[in-house]
């Protein structure tokens, strides 16, 4: 599979990771669509509801807060303050009043003085102030025009003229108080004498200001009015004395309590400020299925939105905008050196696949486990193992795609939990996705999480995600303890759960999809009954026998120096598979007293075919799509060599040969273990030349080879170290001396 996709990507070269980068958003919008796109309602007022709909979040109903206020400012009555000064402004006016009385009954009037008082006085006559009847009757006053009486010598229609046009030169207040009283009032204050006119003063005093000491409402002033007649009644005065202090009395109670509009205003604003803010809480039913719908639960409708398509639109335009931005990204991480080698462009279309998978995939498990939640099954989002995103693409990428990959999951995965859910659910959800993400970071970045057992993996991983969700349960105000708590708790333990299956199920085939070394892949290979193999033994039985021999010299001396004894393994096993094209062109393949083929072919001919077998070998493999890692093994394992054998020979003849005509084509070993592939092919062949098998020649003969390995240059593209070379040497030379052990001659 690893081939065939490596096939495909060098198909489309350049173009492939911008069509994984289309196809995984198209994925990704197929798999949103339904969770951004707005659903469209039919809310008719004071129709019957076709649907349920709660409250996706706690919101201010401020339109309710605001008629909350409104309710509680009307309730406040109005304000109404005592003001003392008005019963220092009613007793003034009584002062002022009768020092009027006083000074106009002190004067003496001749009828010229009160004739000039009346022309100056015109406009009173003129308003109606001063009745005509009265200047008619005042004419015919049978007096001496300069003859001066008192006020109480007068006649009666002198005395009302003179109260009438002086009382018009006085205050506001006075000509007010004056102008309303009763003729029967006024005739009794005008004919008294002074003592009893002090008297009366004194009497109307007492009565206004024992009256308005007290706190007089408007509508509770006639009580009060009644109150001081009744106690005028039951004073030993003359009736008409009685008549005129009830008659000024009336005229002078007035309330003593007035509107305060400030203090009216204030305390309505306290009242406005102490009523509570009114929310929408979170899970509220706004509207009940079969209910009729009000003009409230319309209000609140259309608060969350769910009356304009328009404002819902936008989340799907930022879901959109976001899996656009996503996908450029991809491209431009992924492609950033589209100049280089085909075999760079090929690991970053690997690496492009492996993140698109894993995005993919994850979509793919949110989307079931959001369905499962929308079903009924409350926080199944948190099942999703998040976690193992980082773990899964780091490995095959770097730390900046991983993180990149975390970022955009995260935001992504928003939109879909974001559908109108429980708030709670959807912050709890959030978080924990961007905390568990941040973990696998962590994790990864240790680059020993292939190494842990469950004790060391899963114990430590359980204990960070619940770390991780008590302080989050706790900010959300859900009770550890309480029914969803423990709900909540156990999904976790599921996403663990779930984190270890797929690490053990999926792993595996993860690595055989994307590593053309991964173990599964090699462990299928390595069966000895793979049919390359099987025609290895049956076309070239002395090559596969070789095979099998390189091996297990070359496997044991890689695991001593710590590399993947696995590959080497299997690169062995068909590193020579070429031979099968031309078996009998190779000794271990020539059957005893046969002729070799060689002898009816030129020197150089012979080295083709020699040479050939690499070639060949690479395209046997590629055309059975094996690994790339063993393609370059057996590309590699003679490195550039010189086929000396028939080089020697052919230079006897013609020493003006070019030598390049007799060295492999390459290239030299790139690994460690193609180079010990390549110490070992030798080694296994040589070995069967010895006279004796004993210590020092096997130790000679290994010497030499790695000698002249080395002197050839042939180690100078690996990483392959002195210190390696000791290690390997030690190896081999056990290995071939286990190959030619000798037996103990039993006694005939």
């Amino acid at each position: 599979m690893n081939r065939k996709l490596q096939r495909f990507q060098a198909l489309l070269g350049n173009y492939y990771i911008p069509l994984i980068s289309f196809i995984l958003s198209i994925a990704i919008i197929m798999l949103g669509y339904s969770n951004v796109q707005p659903r469209e309602y039919d809310f008719q007022l004071n129709q019957v509801a076709q649907d349920t709909i709660l409250a996706p979040m706690t919101i201010e109903d401020t339109e309710q807060t605001e008629l909350n206020k409104q309710r509680a400012r009307d309730a406040v009555n109005d304000v109404y303050l005592f003001q003392g000064d008005i019963r220092t402004q009613q007793l003034t006016l009584i002062e002022q009043y009768f020092s009027f009385i006083r000074q106009l009954k002190n004067e003496s009037y001749s009828k010229n003085s009160i004739q000039t008082l009346i022309d100056k006085h015109t406009d009173l006559v003129e308003s109606g102030e001063i009745e005509q009847s009265l200047l008619n009757q005042f004419d015919n006053v049978d007096r001496l025009d300069g003859q001066e009486l008192t006020f109480v010598q007068l006649e009666t229609v002198e005395q009302l003229l003179l109260y009438e046009i002086l009382l018009s030169e006085q205050t506001d207040a006075i000509k007010y108080l004056g102008n309303n009283i009763g003729t029967t009032t006024l005739t009794h204050v005008l004919s008294i004498d002074p003592e009893t006119l002090s008297e009366f003063q004194n009497k109307l005093t007492e009565l206004i200001s024992t009256a308005l000491e007290q706190e007089i409402q408007a509508n509770n002033i006639e009580s009060f009015i009644s109150s001081v007649e009744q106690t005028i009644s039951n004073m030993p005065y003359s009736l008409d004395a009685r008549r005129s202090l009830i008659d000024l009395s009336n005229r002078l109670i007035v309330p003593t309590m007035t509107y305060s509009e400030t203090e009216t205003e204030r305390r309505r604003e306290e009242a406005a400020d102490s009523v509570q803010t009114s929310y929408i809480l979170q899970g509220q039913v706004i509207i009940q299925e079969g209910h009729i719908i009000g003009v409230d639960a319309k209000r609140q409708l259309d608060l969350y939105g769910f009356l304009d398509l328009s404002s819902q639109k936008t989340l799907a335009y930022a879901f959109y905008a976001t899996v656009l931005f996503h996908g450029i990204v991809m491209i431009a991480v992924f492609s950033k050196f589209l100049n280089k080698s085909s075999e760079e462009l090929g690991q970053r279309s690997m690496q492009a696949t492996a993140y698109a998978l894993v995005m993919f995939f994850g979509f793919s498990l949110l989307k079931l486990f959001h369905l499962m939640q929308t079903s009924g099954l409350s926080y199944s989002t948190l099942v999703l193992p998040v976690f193992l995103i980082p773990y899964m693409i780091i490995p095959r990428t770097n730390a900046r795609v991983g993180t990149i990959a975390v970022l955009f999951f995260n935001l992504l995965a928003l939109f879909v939990i974001n559908s109108y859910d429980n708030m709670t659910v959807i912050t709890l959800t959030t978080l924990f996705y961007f905390f568990s993400s941040i973990l696998g970071v962590m994790f990864v970045l240790r680059q020993e999480m292939h190494r842990y057992s469950i004790k060391e993996f899963f114990v430590p991983l359980f204990f960070w995600h619940i770390t991780i969700v008590i302080p989050l349960l706790l900010s959300l105000n859900v009770n550890i303890l309480s029914e969803q708590g423990l709900h909540i708790i156990l999904l976790i333990i599921g996403n663990l759960l779930l984190v270890n299956m797929i690490l053990f199920f999926v792993t595996p085939y993860w690595e055989q999809l994307l590593i053309d070394k991964a173990a599964l892949t090699l462990n299928q290979l390595g069966n000895l009954n793979h049919p390359l193999l099987k025609l290895l033994i049956e076309k070239s039985p002395g090559t596969y026998h070789h095979s099998i021999l390189v091996a297990n010299l070359s496997a044991n001396a890689v695991e001593a120096i710590g590399g993947d004894s696995l590959l080497t393994r299997v690169a062995a096993y068909y590193h020579d598979i070429g031979k099968t094209i031309h078996p009998r062109f190779f000794t271990e393949n020539v059957a005893s007293g046969m002729e070799s083929p060689h002898q009816m072919i030129t020197e150089l001919e012979s080295a083709r075919i020699i040479m050939g077998h690499v070639s060949e070998g690479a395209r046997i493999l590629e055309e059975h799509c094996l690994p790339k890692s063993i393609i370059d093994i057996c590309m590699q394992h003679h490195g550039t060599t010189l086929v000396k054998y028939f080089y020697y020979q052919a230079k006897a003849k013609n020493p003006t040969l070019n030598e390049a005509d007799y060295r492999y084509p390459g290239p030299k070993p790139q690994t460690k273990e193609a180079a010990i592939i390549m110490i070992a092919d030798s080694v296994e062949a040589a070995s069967r030349t010895l006279k004796e098998y004993n210590q020092a020649s096997i130790e000679k003969l290994i010497d030499a080879i790695i000698a002249d390995k080395t002197n050839d240059n042939q180690f100078s593209e690996c990483d392959l170290t002195v210190h390696d070379l000791k290690i390997v040497r030690r190896s081999l030379i056990a290995g071939v001396a286990g190959m030619y052990h000798t037996r103990v001659e039993y006694p005939k």
